[in-house]
């Protein structure tokens, strides 16, 4: 009987080993998977904010154009 006590006993320490090295297993992935999850919000913000600027400056490049169409125009009127 003392036998098959200390071997189930140490059946369920082993068994409590492996369930611990499982969460720390899976605390490791969780921490690893919100890094990735962060490099990506991270990737998209500067996406974003890339894609904002790039709008602007084809706003600003079509009110520069519009500005020299209006000069040529005068232009063409004047002489």
């Amino acid at each position: 009987m003392a036998r098959e006590l200390k071997a189930r006993r140490a059946e369920l320490n082993e068994a409590n080993k492996k369930i611990n090295e499982a969460e720390d297993s899976a605390r490791d992935f969780e921490g690893d998977l919100k890094k990735i999850q962060d490099f990506l919000k991270n990737g998209k913000v500067k996406r974003d904010k890339l894609e904002e600027d790039q709008r602007q400056e084809i706003v600003s490049l079509k009110e520069k154009l519009q500005g020299e169409r209006s000069r040529v125009n005068e232009v063409k009127t004047v002489g």
